[in-house]
Order: C-alpha cells, then structure tokens, then sequence
C-alpha cells in the first residue's frame, strides 16, 4: 500500500498514474466501487517516483520557470509528467504536480530532482518574504451598469455618498438604483458590484418574461441605515418579491427580509474560499430568513 501523511490519498494517487499505469490508485478505487477485478499484486513500473506540488506563488507567473523545466527536460534515466489544472495561479493555491519516475534509487532520483525540488522552493520562499499586500487579489475594474442591463430607457442615479459604518476605516461605499421600469414588481439588491455578474443570468431571465424590475446596491454591513430604507419602501412601491445576494458572511437577505413583509429570496456568492458554502450556511442560517428562497409572509 502507498499512501502518505495526509488528510486524504489524494497526492499519492497522483504519483501512481506513472508509476503504475496499469493499475493506479484512482483506477484500483474506481474498480474497488463498482466491483471490477483487480490484481492480487501491484507492481510498479519504476523503483521510485517523486511528487512535486506546483503552488502559486508571489505573482501569477511564478511558476512558470518550474512548468518550463517540466518541458523541456529529457533524462534517458528520468521521466518527467507535468500536470496543469487549469486553474488561476493565486498565492498557495495548488494549480498542478510534476511526477518524475526512474528505475533508479530513490536517493539517485532525488539527486536528479534537485533542479525541480530548488525552483519548487524559491517559489515558496518568494511567497513567504512578499508583502501581504502584494499576495491579495487585485481589484476588479468598476461595473458598468448601463451597458450590463443593455435595457432601453433605463436611468441610471448615483445615491449621496454613505458613511461606512465602521468609523475606524473612514472608507465610504456609493449606493446605486437603476429603475428599469416605472413601476418594478423585482427589487434586484446585492451588497457590491461585483457580484452583479452573478446575477445578470437571473436579470436576463426577467427581461425574457417581461418582468419589470429594479436594481439596486447597498450593503448591510456598509450602509445598514441606506439598506433598512430600501427594505421598508419596497412595498409601497409595489416590489412583489426582492432577490438579494451576498458573499461570506452574506447577511444581506436576512437583514432585508427583517425589514419587510416581502418574500425575499437570498443567493449565495462565491467568495475568496470555501466555494460558496460559507454564504449558502450564512443565509440559511439567518434567523429572519430560514433558507436560500427566504422566508414568504
């Protein structure tokens, strides 16, 4: 059995796909589920086989020295396996492996790896030395609300400039209401611009049907008081239902839904980790609104 010190077999499946073609560990568990045969012996086609993590480091091209070398190194006593993900290089982010495989010794393979093992750890130390503000994501070019709803008509009106509630940072967060039709039943919200390209797929679905909405940005975090005012006028203005997104701790839906008698619908956005999941849980979790498609009066 190989395996590693690991949470999970993951990493020592990678290595298997060279060095036991025939039966790697992936396929020995694909054929282990679905009750298919597999051989009483494995036996490797090569003593020894190293596993190199391809980590994203300091800038997005960081690795590339790395995957060059993968390239273009050809060894009559080596073989190299260079696997991309296809994933977007950030900071610490496992985008690929490179497996070297030999019938040499262990100890002999790692003396031919040391150019791959070397670059694998200037990546990481250039990481750990870069400054923590050089490693956060770069921020998105403003969205252009006029051109992402393409809606004839519509007009467009920057609220007055609010406050951020944390007087700490001083920071201030511009509010923004687009009107599509003269009476919206859809009261579109989310806490930033930039989670409006989430939702344009929805807002494409409203214009299809005929669906007079408008769309509007606040934050519950940011502009809370800005925010309860949206929440308590919807009604009055004859909004039917709003559609309210948010990432992390996503508290925008609840907020929204504790401030009216409106059915609100909540949609989770991805954020930086966890794939989405922390905003789903926050949002189901709120005590104001009990799930993803919110609480009906």
């Amino acid at each position: 059995m190989v395996n590693e010190v690991a949470p999970r077999p993951h990493n020592s499946g990678h290595h298997t796909i060279e060095a036991v073609p025939y039966m790697s560990q992936f396929q020995a568990q694909l054929h282990a589920v679905i009750d298919l045969p597999v051989p009483e012996k494995l036996i490797p086609r090569s003593k020894s086989a190293i596993m190199l993590n391809i980590l994203g480091g300091a800038t997005p091209t960081s690795h590339h020295d790395l995957t060059k070398l993968a390239r273009g190194t050809f060894d009559e006593d080596m073989e190299v396996y260079l696997h991309l993900y296809g994933k977007d290089s950030k900071p610490g982010r496992k985008i690929g492996h490179i497996t070297l495989i030999s019938n040499l010794s262990i100890n002999k393979l790692e003396e031919k790896a040391q150019p791959f093992i070397q670059l694998v750890d200037e990546i990481r130390q250039k990481r750990i030395d870069s400054p923590a503000e050089s490693l956060q994501p770069q921020e998105k070019p403003p969205v252009d609300f006029s051109s992402m709803l393409q809606t004839h008509g519509s007009s467009f009106s920057d609220k007055p400039v609010v406050k951020s509630a944390a007087p700490s940072t001083q920071s201030t967060v511009q509010t923004y209401s687009v009107d599509v039709s003269d009476k919206p039943l859809v009261l579109v919200t989310m806490g930033s611009d930039s989670d409006l390209p989430v939702l344009k797929a929805g807002l494409d679905i409203l214009r299809e049907f005929g669906v007079p909405f408008a769309l509007n940005i606040t934050s519950a975090h940011r502009t809370p008081k800005y925010m309860m005012r949206v929440a308590n006028e919807a009604a009055g203005k004859g909004i039917k239902v709003i559609i309210a997104a948010a990432g992390g701790a996503a508290h925008l839906p609840g907020m929204m839904s504790s401030e009216t008698p409106l059915p609100v619908i909540g949609v989770p956005v991805k954020a930086t980790h966890m794939d989405g999941m922390d905003s789903l849980l926050s949002i189901v979790q709120m005590p104001v609104c009990p799930g993803p498609l919110a609480r009906i009066p």
